[in-house]
């Protein structure tokens, strides 16, 4: 998601790629609010040697917590590329309807 770009609503899967933990923090909500009810959000930073590169503050400890703090759960990680991590975040299942 680009800074001032709106998501479409209703989308089952969003990938967003971030570097830092104050962007993520900005994003996330406006993210899962996009999502159906079993959508899932997929969180992305750099990982490994990546991380010198980007100048990121994330791993995967950083985006589980901000994921909790929305009430999101992650069920999967995931290498994207040589890159990028993945993260899946979804709702719990006693809060979908």
């Amino acid at each position: 998601m680009k800074v001032g770009t709106r998501l479409a609503k209703d989308v089952d899967v969003v990938q967003l790629f971030v570097t830092r933990e104050v962007d993520l923090t900005a994003k996330i909500r406006p993210a899962c609010d996009a999502l159906v009810t079993a959508g899932a959000l997929w969180v992305s930073w750099p990982k490994g040697k990546a991380k010198a590169a980007l100048a990121t503050d994330l791993d995967d400890g950083v985006v589980r917590t901000i994921g909790l703090g929305v009430g999101w759960v992650d069920v999967k990680v995931c290498a994207v590329d040589a890159v990028w991590s993945g993260l899946k975040l979804v709702r719990r299942v006693k809060d979908r309807d």
